[in-house]
């Protein structure tokens, strides 16, 4: 985790303001990792095909395109979050409240969210919350 004082953090007087707007992108980025963590790996699904009858293994496909739907739509809220967290990163840096801070990517895949995104912008956040 790393967080603003290691990049270093001038933020004073901003830190209130700094702070509520970190807050909620936070909270954000807690319910997303929560959602993901909850979701079945996509293995799980394709083993409800094996032996199935035609129309358990159209029930199953649906529960499938079910699942697909929703882990694109968990994605594409994580990418709003990075995009939101960048733009605040930006703002702090324009304001001269914060230097030499790495941006963070959208992700293309689940284990990425999961793993590298979601840890990466919590640290961001807590380290202005905490600082």
């Amino acid at each position: 985790m790393f967080t603003v004082r290691r990049y270093g953090a001038f933020l004073g007087s901003e830190l209130g303001r700094v702070k509520m707007q970190a807050t909620p992108l936070l909270r954000m980025a807690e319910a997303l990792e929560k959602i993901l963590e909850d979701l079945q790996p996509i293995q799980s699904y394709m083993e409800t095909f094996k032996g199935k009858s035609d129309e358990e293994a159209l029930t199953s496909l649906f529960k499938l395109i079910s699942y697909l739907n929703s882990l694109s739509a968990y994605l594409e809220q994580i990418g709003r979050l990075v995009e939101n967290v960048n733009m605040l990163r930006e703002q702090l840096k324009r304001d001269g409240l914060i230097f030499e801070l790495p941006e963070i990517t959208k992700p293309a895949m689940l284990e990425t969210a999961k793993h590298v995104t979601l840890p990466a912008i919590k640290g961001f956040l807590k380290g202005l919350i905490e600082a």
